[in-house]
């Protein structure tokens, strides 16, 4: 329609409203075609809409519910009076900043509960625009307004108050300071609180999120010079112990399914790459020291399952549980962390007997397969002889890997299925076997197991043997050319053998260009006498390219 406009062949019926007697807002938002004249930087409906009457009444259908126009009216009022707000327009973003409606946007979150959850992400993602536009200033605004951040966090139930909050941690900068705003305010002890086993699930899994992203969002900050008062203040010891404690205050609370997030990215800030040698505990991270005085404790939860048993295809089992599944998640992260004094504390519970019971009774649980398989893998790489053999012993893995090796191998025999932990025993078996032939009295631990000879020499030598085979099995061949490919060995991969023929079947019969026959082939391969090139398509004709038109 803008071409057309432009030579006035064509009035928009944006146009027609705003030329009529006393246009209104509400016309303009029933007309179809009001956002695409938005985009088109329609000056006369800007103009229209930067007068203050008209804006604050587009304001209002974000801000408020207006119930006497029905559900249908609302919901394209209010969306489309976003899209204006949001409207990438100079002149109406000039007005919004001099004008009270960023104010009126603040002022929404200073309703009370619950907000409407449709018109909280109009408002959210209107502010998020402004912040784009004039960060200090919508910033410079929020700290000036009584008690604004704690009517927001009044509000964390709601999705996009909890966005917003998170936001405003990420805007803190040098130009823009808003982690000494929020720190001042006790924003960290006011979500720590609101952490609880008494708390409702989406409240919990509000403040884990926040946290989390804290702690994310502090890291990146300090990265590149930037304050993390909000991460210290978080691991302050009065903070993380309340916090620990109300993690772990109830095995079957949204606190602990939701608040380990938090724990999981404090470790992950304390992780390393490389071993940490010594033992001594007092040298751990205060975070590190508060979960292993609690280790007792998620032991306990690990070892009991809520749940009833449930039928499955492969039989009945107890199932792991989210609230199992995050707490085998902080045990993983906690190993990863490579500290040995980790280790040796681990070690001196039976942790490790507990993860491994579960691992063999869910034989289905891959993730838990893979947490558990590679914190063992971890605390063998650490080559300290006195933890892989307080490792092995305190976990009875000889004992276990052979058992559940000969198992498979029954089973596999009778039924043609293996568990799924088959391949992180094989793996590991490997690493104990290659381990052993370093550190005898690892070899000598490992013999005094009866079966693990049987384990070793029977199913485990099988898995080695079928693992070094080609993958897809072999096929006979007396192709003499077969055999040249296969080193002169009368078999040959299937995989091989396919291939090879889907390559010669797609061989043309020739590779002539055509019919030579064909008087244009002809021309083409026999220019005409002085033509260095002779063309197929006809001439063209300069001077009627327009006559279809």
């Amino acid at each position: 329609m803008a071409f057309w406009r432009t030579w006035n062949w064509d009035t928009s019926s944006i146009d027609k409203i705003l030329d009529g007697d006393n246009p209104t807002i509400e016309q303009l938002l029933n007309d179809d075609e009001i956002l695409s004249e938005m985009k088109g930087q329609n000056k006369k409906l800007i103009d229209f809409l930067i007068i203050p009457a008209n804006l604050n009444r587009v304001l209002s259908y974000v801000t408020d519910e207006h119930t006497e126009l029905g559900q249908d009216k609302q919901y394209r009022y209010s969306y489309i009076s976003f899209e204006i707000l949001c409207s990438d327009s100079y002149t109406l973003c000039e007005t919004i900043f001099q004008s009270s409606v960023l104010d009126g946007l603040l002022n929404f979150w200073y309703k009370s509960a619950p907000l409407n959850h449709h018109l909280a992400g109009y408002v959210y993602r209107i502010i998020n625009f402004l912040l784009t536009k004039r960060k200090s200033e919508v910033i410079q605004l929020m700290k000036q307004k009584e008690q604004f951040l704690e009517k927001l966090i009044s509000h964390i139930y709601n999705a996009a108050a909890v966005e917003l909050l998170i936001k405003i941690v990420a805007c803190d900068d040098t130009e823009t300071v808003t982690a000494d705003w929020l720190a001042s305010n006790g924003f960290i002890r006011t979500l720590v609180e609101k952490l609880s086993p008494n708390s409702d699930e989406i409240t919990n899994e509000n403040v884990g999120q926040i946290l989390a992203n804290i702690v994310v969002i502090s890291l990146q900050s300090h990265s590149m010079g930037g304050d993390d008062v909000l991460l210290q203040q978080l691991e302050d010891e009065n903070v993380l112990r309340s916090l620990v404690k109300n993690i772990f205050a109830d095995s079957q609370s949204t606190a602990l399914l939701h608040g380990s997030i938090i724990l999981v990215e404090l470790i992950r800030k304390n992780s390393s790459d490389s071993y940490e040698p010594s033992l001594d505990t007092k040298s751990l991270p205060l975070i590190l020291q508060i979960l292993l005085e609690n280790l007792e404790q998620i032991n306990s939860y690990l070892k009991n399952s809520p749940q009833n048993s449930l039928a499955t295809s492969s039989g009945s089992i107890v199932p792991l549980g989210m609230h199992r599944m995050k707490l085998i998640e902080l045990f993983g992260m906690l190993i990863s962390t490579r500290y040995c004094a980790i280790f040796n504390k681990i070690l001196e519970t039976d942790l490790f007997d507990t993860c491994f019971t579960l691992f063999f009774d869910l034989p289905c649980n891959n993730f838990l397969h893979t947490i558990v398989a590679r914190a063992f893998q971890i605390i063998l790489d650490c080559r300290q002889t006195e933890l892989v053999v307080k490792l092995l012993q305190n976990s009875r893995v000889p004992t276990l890997f052979a058992k559940a090796g000969i198992a498979a191998s029954k089973l596999d025999q009778n039924s043609n299925k293996r568990p799924g932990y088959m391949g992180f025993i094989s793996s590991l078996t490997g690493q104990l076997i290659r381990i052993a032939e370093e550190i005898p009295i690892v070899n000598e631990i490992l013999l005094e197991c009866d079966l693990w000879e049987d384990y070793v020499q029977g199913d485990f030598a099988q898995m080695v043997y079928l693992e070094s085979k080609p993958l897809g099995g072999t096929s006979h061949c007396s192709d003499s050319e077969s055999e040249s490919l296969n080193g002169g060995e009368p078999l040959v991969t299937n995989f091989q053998t396919l291939v090879k023929r889907a390559f010669e079947n797609e061989f043309p019969d020739d590779f002539a260009v055509g019919n030579l026959d064909d008087p244009e082939i002809d021309s083409l391969l026999h220019p005409p006498s002085g033509a260095m090139f002779f063309g197929v398509a006809p001439p063209l004709q300069y001077g009627n390219e327009f006559d279809y038109d």
